[in-house]
C-alpha cells in the first residue's frame, strides 16, 4: 500500500496541471535516503548485539573438553588464513 502511494505521489509531483515540471528536490530526497539508511544501522546493529548475546550463551554452555576443540578448530583457520 505504501509504494501505491509513493509512486502516485511521484506521478502527481512530476508535473503540475499546467504541464510543467516542478524541479526535483534533491535534499529531501537525499534527507529520506539517509534516514532509510541509519534505520538499517540500527536494525543491523540490533542483530550484531542479539548474535553476539546468543553467541556468549552457546559458549557458557560448553563444556571444557568442546571450548578447547573450538580454540584448535580456530587456530586451525586461523594458520590456513596465513
Amino acid at each position: 500500500m505504501g509504494e501505491e502511494a509513493a509512486s502516485t505521489d511521484q506521478s502527481q509531483d512530476a508535473q503540475e496541471p499546467h504541464g510543467e515540471q516542478q524541479p526535483t528536490d534533491w535534499e529531501a530526497k537525499y534527507r529520506e535516503a539517509v534516514s532509510h539508511s541509519r534505520e538499517w544501522e540500527k536494525r543491523a546493529k540490533d542483530n550484531k548485539a542479539a548474535a553476539d548475546e546468543l553467541q556468549q550463551l552457546k559458549e557458557s554452555q560448553l563444556s571444557e573438553s568442546e571450548k578447547a576443540v573450538m580454540r584448535i578448530r580456530a587456530e586451525d583457520m586461523a594458520r590456513e588464513r596465513q
